[in-house]
C-alpha cells in the first residue's frame, strides 16, 4: 500500500462513511434547472482529486518534492 492509499484509509476509517460520501459524492447540478448528473467515480478517488491531488501534492512540491509520472504501458 502506498502513502496515498494509505492516508486514504485512515481518513475513511476515522470519519463516517455518510459524512464522507455527503462531502465528496455530491450530485453535481447543472447551471439549466435542476437536472443533476450521476458521478460514478469512486470515493477513494474523490477524495484523492478533491484533497491529495489539488492541496496536499502542491504543497509538498514546494518543499522540495518532485512529480515523477511512470508509464504503465510496456511497448
Amino acid at each position: 500500500m502506498n502513502p496515498i492509499q494509505k492516508a486514504i484509509s485512515d481518513v475513511k476509517s476515522s470519519i463516517p462513511r455518510e459524512i464522507l460520501e455527503r462531502t465528496f459524492m455530491k450530485v453535481d447540478n447543472v447551471a439549466y434547472g435542476q437536472r443533476s448528473t450521476f458521478n460514478p467515480l469512486s470515493l477513494d478517488h474523490r477524495i484523492r482529486t478533491m484533497v491529495i491531488d489539488a492541496n496536499v501534492l502542491p504543497d509538498c512540491n514546494l518543499v522540495g518534492g518532485t512529480e515523477v509520472t511512470l508509464s504503465l504501458i510496456h511497448i
